[in-house]
């Protein structure tokens, strides 16, 4: 079983790094990439789950999970770079696909340390604390970045 998973990794990256660097301009491609990478890392990490010690199976199993849903949201959004006219839908997707990878980051960051996962000190907590208030600062900037891209007619 664990040839298998090792050569369904190995696979999936590469055809990811091939589909990104075959055609590096299209949106569509480095999104289905990008969906194959998330793909190959939840396969890897399904595998390594389960030889995991104790302190770190809880949160090696979350990014499993997390892992498995992220390649249907980027191979959503490469369908709709191949949709006629798509361009409003694909701007609707970039803002909730921006939005809810950075919200999953810094709701997870914060609940890692709570639930138990990790046990970091007082300067630890801070930073976790820090960083999560950073990602929603960063994630507010890019959706007032992507409200203010809309094409404007000429």
């Amino acid at each position: 079983m664990l040839f298998a998973g090792v050569a369904a990794f190995g696979l999936t990256w590469w055809l990811g790094l091939y589909v990104i660097v075959r055609e590096p301009r299209e949106r569509g491609a480095r999104r289905a990439g990008a969906g194959l990478l998330c793909y190959g890392l939840a396969l890897a990490a399904w595998q390594v789950r389960g030889t995991v010690a104790e302190p770190w199976a809880a949160p090696v199993a979350a990014a499993a999970t997390a892992l498995t849903h992220l390649p249907a949201l980027l191979w959503t959004g490469a369908v709709l770079t191949l949709v006629p006219g798509g361009e409003r839908l694909e701007r609707l997707w970039a803002r909730a696909f921006t939005l809810d990878v950075n919200a999953l980051w810094a709701v997870t960051s914060v609940i890692l340390p709570l639930a138990g996962g990790l046990s970091p000190n007082a300067l630890g907590i801070a930073f976790v604390v820090a960083q999560a208030v950073v990602v929603i600062v960063v994630a507010e900037l890019q959706y007032i970045g992507l409200r203010r891209s809309v094409a404007r007619p000429a």
